[in-house]
Parts: structure tokens; C-alpha cells; sequence
């Protein structure tokens, strides 16, 4: 989970775990919220790397953030969030 954008290397710490996940055969989900739904290109990359994105998308609301041309991302609610957090094995916050 990224829920901030104030530090660049949060960002490029969450692409490497996730990236290095992805590597080794591990289902790896990401859910951006808060000022981490601004890392929205980041989803976008990494889904394309085969990691399952999703943002709070009232957040990526008040941000200016919408659906349309984001291939890869779900947006959803922290409802979606509390299940992959529920449904995970690991949990890694970056607040």
C-alpha cells in the first residue's frame, strides 16, 4: 500500500518489491490511497508488469484522478482495500 507521494524513494522502493515479486512468481497487489493515488503512473507501469493495481478512487477524485485511460487499474473503494489486506500474506505500508 502507498499512501503518500511525498518521498520519491517510497515510489521507487514499492516498484522494486513489487517488480522483484513479480519475478519470482508471487501474485503481488498494490492499492494506492491517499496522496499515493498521485503514483498513478507507477500503477500503470507496474500493472503492466503483472502486478494487480488498485486505488481508492474517491481519493483519485478529489485529486483530479479519473478512470478513463488508466490500463490495468481498478478503481475501487478502502473496502477493496481492507479485503486484499484481509486476503494477503504479507502486508508492506508506505505511509
Amino acid at each position: 500500500m502507498l499512501a503518500s507521494d511525498r518521498d520519491a524513494a517510497d515510489a521507487m522502493t514499492v516498484d522494486g518489491i513489487c517488480r522483484a515479486a513479480v519475478s519470482r512468481g508471487h501474485r503481488v497487489r498494490l492499492f494506492l490511497l491517499g496522496d499515493g493515488v498521485c503514483s498513478l503512473d507507477l500503477g500503470v507501469n507496474l500493472a503492466a508488469a503483472g502486478v494487480e493495481v488498485s486505488l481508492c478512487e474517491a481519493d483519485a477524485a478529489m485529486r483530479g484522478i479519473h478512470k478513463s485511460g488508466q490500463p490495468g487499474v481498478f478503481f475501487g473503494s478502502l473496502y477493496d482495500w481492507s479485503r486484499l489486506a484481509e486476503d494477503a500474506d504479507k502486508v508492506v505500508s508506505f505511509a
